[in-house]
């Protein structure tokens, strides 16, 4: 399979005309209009290579290992991620590490409405041990309060994380892991 591809001046890829959808670089011995002239040729394989991780360049002959670090973008998918793996790891409540995954949130949600609408309500609750507590109306509204503080401080600590990588201060996947800890 005949790939062609489109490389910044720093050899990060910027796009991948494969030829069976593109064409092939010349239809009748005149130039596919579909194929940039700057277009290179690569095989499936560095293809592959180049996609599998945001620190692969093209060297002008060679997939290599990107030596100037991750690109801006790349810096902020990852810290994307953390977030979201922050977010969705759980919250703690006391001595409990509480799941703040999204149907754990819904959950609580719910169970924060019945617990505001009716302050003698309770609630089984299955714990991450295993365990069933039974939940007061109060340990209810404490429960739902912790798993809006941590995801607000996790929204927070993006958000710096994200200024950073723009003014330059972050420019390591390490230092976007350390911020988030």
């Amino acid at each position: 399979m005949i790939i062609y591809a489109i490389f910044a001046e720093d050899g990060s890829p910027r796009g991948f005309l494969p030829a069976d959808v593109f064409g092939e670089r010349e239809i009748d011995g005149e130039p596919n209009p579909r194929i940039p002239a700057e277009a290179v040729e690569i095989t499936y394989a560095q293809w592959q290579e180049l996609l599998s991780s945001n620190r692969k360049i093209w060297n002008g002959s060679a997939v290599v290992e990107s030596a100037a670090g991750p690109t801006p973008d790349a810096l902020l998918a990852h810290a994307k991620q953390r977030r979201w793996e922050r977010e969705n790891g759980g919250a703690q409540l006391g001595d409990d590490l509480i799941a703040s995954d999204d149907r754990a949130k819904l959950l609580i949600m719910g169970a924060r409405l019945r617990a505001d609408a009716d302050p003698s309500t309770t609630e089984d609750w299955d714990m991450p041990d295993g365990t069933t507590r039974i939940l007061t109306a109060p340990e209810i509204v404490a429960l739902s309060d912790a798993i809006g503080a941590h995801i607000s401080n996790v929204f927070k600590v993006f958000s710096g994380v994200k200024a950073k990588i723009q003014a330059g201060q972050i420019t390591t996947f390490e230092q976007v892991d350390a911020a988030f800890g």
